[in-house]
């Protein structure tokens, strides 16, 4: 079975921190070269800089605050990934 990801734009709440980030992207490779989930901007911020950014996996989202828009292409794309 394949993993199901949120959609970009999706506002989540992450464990060990009391912010919200935005899903901004998906399968990034952080400076440590480990594959992760999820690429987010805290919210509602939104980006700032690298720096500022954070990478996560799926199984730290403690909580969706808000899904973002999903449709027949995201889908597609969501099975790919």
């Amino acid at each position: 079975m394949n993993k199901k990801y949120l959609p970009l734009g999706s506002i989540v709440k992450i464990r060990l921190s009391q912010e919200l980030f935005m899903i901004i992207g998906y399968l990034v490779i952080a400076k440590d070269g480990k594959v992760y989930d999820y690429y987010a901007i805290k919210y509602p911020f939104g980006f700032e800089s690298r720096d500022t950014c954070v990478s996560f996996q799926s199984d730290y989202v403690k909580k969706v605050i808000f899904e973002g828009y999903s449709d027949s292409d995201f889908e597609k794309f969501n099975d790919m990934l």
